[in-house]
């Protein structure tokens, strides 16, 4: 390739992160209008609750969740007490007594990690689930001391250590009937099928009692979800008629956790994923919901639901069998069968405050299990057509779409290095300069800067050099996690390895 060969080339990325960061500003902007036009005024909802008269149950599925456990059942409890007929649901799976047979025979390794000053992100990417990670950070302040008997002091961590669905249980019998405990038998289970597993057996239980399906919303949250006070209030508020609704996300709840260039590049990513939540997520959704109440468009829009914050009457549970497991991941194959049977997905007005990975290796991990999804447009498309939702041509319209999003992942880093590289190597360096940052500003900085500036909860209070650079960092390795997924699947298919739904959090 010759240098005016690249340098065409970076003129073509710089061009296409220009128009993507002009519409993705244009659209932060419209969202943040839109979620403080639509929030529900507090005099409206109380009536709007009476008459939905609905049964509420919250969904948490958990693995290895020690330690946020209690403190995210305070939470959904003072939630689901201003509901009233609300309950916490928590799901977990036999695999974590699987996983934890597997975690002991490392506790030699870590020790003898420990012996040596070791790091808490280099202890939390090699032994990421054999201890919960604020342990790992306190193993790491001690690693290095010849003195230590480390390895007597990771057993005693790790056998001192309750399980998940012991503590589960025990919060369940404890609340008078406000939290329930569903485990799922299958070592082999994840977490969609926590999550079906629970769901179905609390329609059937609220079946016995009288209560039939389509009174019933099912809202499936993360453990580290902390969804706003007001969230059932507004859920209250949606159109009667709706069956799904969608509440997304600013991923700013680790902000500030970590330090130095690494805690940059974390918080960078959170309010680069909170940036696409506002930017694609929201205007996505809003578009998807009205074009499928009309029900007429001849070219139907990719709805793009999440795993937390989604609300699900229970009729439409019953009719689609639950979450999809066939696929990796089973929110965005979800929303791929919802699109196609037409079924509008209303946005709740209000956001979901979650957090994100605090080290880079974290990152790439979350973005790798999460890129799954896009490769995977095709088998949805194939569980739509065994279902008969819509014809041919809307399932390939909606793939063709999915398909697009993915490769528009897997491209924005090189696109942003390409924008970068352009001041470097074109000739007119100035315009180039210009060019790039102005690309660049558009892109990155203005919508973070609207975010910071909005008043939004969750928002970060500011927005500065050390933001700027921390995402303009994320921007540039968020492609990683994709290009891993994609050489992991075609390891798979040459050699055959089972693919394993990986855990991306704690």
């Amino acid at each position: 390739m010759t240098a005016r060969h690249a340098a065409a080339l970076c003129w073509a990325a710089t061009a296409a992160v220009a128009v993507r960061g002009i519409t993705g500003a244009a659209q932060t902007a419209a969202s943040l209008r839109w979620l403080r036009r639509h929030r529900p005024a507090a005099d409206a909802t109380a009536a709007d609750k009476a008459n939905h008269g609905r049964h509420v149950l919250l969904i948490l599925p958990m693995l290895r969740e020690q330690t946020v456990i209690a403190p995210t059942v305070d939470y959904f409890t003072a939630l689901a007490q201003s509901w009233g007929s609300a309950t916490i649901v928590l799901a977990t799976t036999e695999r974590e007594h699987h996983d934890r047979h597997g975690a002991a025979g490392r506790l030699g390794e870590l020790a003898a990690a420990l012996r040596r000053r070791r790091t808490v992100a280099y202890l939390s990417r090699r032994f990421a689930g054999v201890l919960p990670a604020d342990l790992l950070g306190q193993l790491a302040e001690a690693s290095g001391d010849p003195t230590v008997d480390y390895r007597s002091r990771v057993e005693a961590a790790f056998q001192e250590l309750p399980s998940t669905p012991e503590l589960a249980a025990k919060l369940a019998a404890d609340s008078n009937g406000r939290v329930r405990h569903h485990h799922h038998p299958d070592a082999g289970a994840v977490m969609v099928h926590q999550i079906n597993h629970a769901g179905d057996a609390e329609l059937r239980r609220l079946a016995s009692a009288g209560v039939a399906p389509e009174a019933v919303w099912i809202g499936v949250y993360n453990a580290d979800s902390r969804p706003h006070p007001d969230t059932l209030d507004a859920l209250a508020a949606a159109p009667p008629a709706a069956r799904v609704v969608q509440q997304s996300a600013l991923h700013t709840l680790t902000l500030g956790g970590g330090s130095g260039l690494g805690g940059a590049v974390a918080d960078g990513a959170a309010l680069l994923q909170s940036r696409w939540s506002l930017a694609r997520e929201i205007p996505r959704l809003r578009a998807q919901a009205a074009q499928a109440q009309r029900r007429s468009a001849r070219w139907p829009r990719l709805g793009h639901c999440t795993g937390h914050g989604l609300f699900v009457r229970g009729d439409l549970w019953h009719d689609v069998n639950g979450l999809p497991t066939a696929t990796m991941n089973e929110d965005l194959a979800f929303g791929y069968q919802l699109s196609a049977a037409r079924e509008p997905i209303h946005v709740l007005p209000l956001l979901e405050i979650a957090d994100s990975p605090t080290t880079v290796a974290a990152l790439v991990r979350q973005h790798r299990q999460w890129f799954f999804s896009y490769p995977q447009y095709p088998a949805a498309a194939r569980l739509a057509a065994a279902a008969q939702r819509s014809d041919s041509r809307t399932r390939a319209w909606l793939t063709a779409q999915g398909l697009a999003r993915g490769a528009l992942w897997l491209g924005q880093s090189p696109a942003i290095a390409a924008t970068l590289l352009l001041p470097a190597i074109a000739r007119r360096h100035r315009l180039a300069a210009a060019s790039a940052t102005a690309a660049l500003s558009a892109y990155l900085i203005a919508p973070a800067a609207l975010l910071a500036r909005s008043g939004q909860p969750g928002a970060p209070r500011r927005f500065g050099t050390r933001e700027a650079a921390g995402i303009l960092t994320a921007a540039l390795i968020s492609s990683a996690g994709p290009w891993r997924c994609l050489l992991d699947l075609a390891r798979a298919a040459m050699g055959g390895d089972h693919l394993v739904h990986d855990k991306t959090e704690r």
